[in-house]
């Protein structure tokens, strides 16, 4: 039985022995089959906290008994080599918990149940704990801590987990040494993330620091690779959400010449063209709501068109492509009236709300965008199906939306505006109380210096003045000079 070196859980047999040795972190055991079963030391809270789930065929085993069994391999000279590759406790269960999570991240990703997205992030936690600082896991399990934290704040707007979501990316770009092939990507992770937070928060540091990111990945990205398209995509997204906050016009531009090159770089048949063509589409239509350029406004509905006739049925992507389509066809009919665009507009709208399964993300802004729709035609034509449709709309977009997600207010508003349009037609008395109830709790959400507040509570007001001219009560009058001064 020479060459055992139990203390490192270590086992290189001679012969086909049998036989029971202790070692420091538990019992390995060789039976006449030669099968090594390996028992670690770990404890019940431990082992009901990781569950059952073998990791390369070692089980984590408590008192109990119960035990795993790894066939042992015999080379040319019937020499029997085992070597567990676990230096210590903590190692084992890190690596157990990754593979733990990365199962229930999996699973998420199917069936988009949040359960198994909560379980999976207390695995990566519980992983990123444990693992050493040297470990070479430790960065892909940051990174997909970080990845499962994006996808719950996506889910339900908790701004603590996007900033430990920063935080992960952050400390994965720290390991990541100049000139290592995954440096563009995860700086490309991190922008995006910042990103997000600017457009949480506005903070004008975030939104230079996601920008700084973004083009650092581009340059570190030689010609011909395929990611410097979505990368290039992704610098147009930064400085498009730097022009819409601060209106620079080189922005703007800037962010066309990323998207137009994004698009030429790929051939048709390349899976993310339809993506590409739909950022460029978004950065013509926001140039044309500057400008007014009709060319930039009829471009961008080409582009769009042309990324849904792009895309097959059934592809995850077209409700987002329909959704668009929509939205820029409700922008050229506020500009030139065609009732064409308005009736294409709901159309293409209602068929992104059919192709969204219930308990998607994405479903209650679609919503929110179909009422603001039903709205827009109601005003021009005075349909009063329009306008009951819009609160239907609007009121389960607000149903659906969870307490604390940051858009809320906006879509509480959208709902008080279209009841305050049906009162002032109407004059039903639970309209217009429901409205100024809608407009209310829009304003309380509303943190005071964000940019939609000042409009939200001009929306109060002129919901609180339309009350008093029906009731007459002095209460609402001078609350509504009040919200209009605060506005």
């Amino acid at each position: 039985m020479d060459d055992r070196v139990i203390g490192k859980t270590n086992v290189l047999l001679r012969e086909a022995t049998t036989g029971t040795w202790e070692a420091d972190k538990g019992l390995i055991l060789i039976d006449e089959k030669c099968t090594l079963s390996v028992y670690l030391n770990v404890g019940r809270e431990e082992r009901q906290l990781l569950g059952h789930t073998p990791l390369f065929g070692i089980g984590l085993l408590d008192n109990l008994g119960e035990r795993i069994e790894i066939p042992l391999m015999a080379d040319e000279a019937m020499i029997l080599k085992v070597k567990v590759e676990v230096e210590s406790t903590d190692d084992i269960l890190s690596l157990t918990c990754s593979k733990n999570a990365f199962n229930l991240l999996d699973e998420f990703e199917r069936s988009g149940n949040l359960s198994s997205l909560e379980q999976a992030i207390s695995q990566y936690r519980l992983a990123s704990e444990m693992v050493s600082e040297d470990d070479p896991n430790r960065h892909s399990i940051l990174q997909n801590l970080a990845m499962c934290l994006s996808y719950r704040f996506k889910r339900l707007g908790n701004i603590e987990d996007l900033e430990s979501c920063i935080a992960q990316e952050q400390a994965v770009l720290n390991l990541t040494p100049d000139g290592h092939p995954e440096k563009p990507a995860r700086l490309n992770n991190l922008g995006n993330s910042i990103l997000t937070r600017f457009q949480r928060f506005g903070n004008v540091d975030d939104i230079d620091n996601a920008i700084a990111q973004h083009q650092l990945a581009v340059v570190l990205t030689p010609d011909g690779d395929p990611d410097k398209p979505g990368l290039l995509s992704n610098l147009g997204n930064s400085l498009h959400a730097r022009f819409n906050r601060f209106g620079n016009v080189d922005d703007i531009a800037n962010t066309i010449v990323q998207d137009q090159l994004a698009v030429n770089l790929v051939p048709d048949s390349y899976p993310g063209r339809p993506r590409l063509l739909s950022n460029l589409g978004s950065s013509l239509s926001t140039r044309f709501d500057r400008f007014g350029n009709v060319d930039d406004i009829g471009n961008a509905i080409v582009q769009q068109q042309l990324a849904i006739d792009l895309t097959p049925d059934g592809h995850p992507d077209k409700p987002d492509q329909s959704n668009d389509l929509g939205q820029l066809l409700m922008t050229r009919f506020n500009r030139f009236g065609n009732v064409g665009d308005i009736n294409n507009a709901i159309v293409q709208l209602q068929l992104a709300i059919n192709l969204t399964p219930d308990g998607h993300p994405n479903k209650p802004n679609r919503l929110n965008s179909l009422g603001i729709a039903h709205q827009v035609r109601f005003d021009r034509f005075g349909n009063v199906g329009d306008i009951d449709n819009a609160i239907a709309q609007q009121q389960l977009a607000v149903d659906l939306t969870p307490d604390g997600h940051p858009d809320m207010p906006n879509r509480l508003n959208n709902l008080g505006t279209s009841l305050s349009i049906r009162f002032n037609r109407f004059n039903n008395v639970g309209d217009i109380n429901n409205a100024v109830a809608q407009h209310q709790l829009a304003v309380k959400l509303t943190p005071d210096g964000h940019p939609d507040k000042p409009m939200r509570l001009s929306s109060l007001g002129n919901s609180l003045q339309a009350r008093f001219h029906c009731f007459g009560n002095v209460d609402d009058i001078n609350n509504a000079i009040a919200q209009h001064q605060l506005a």
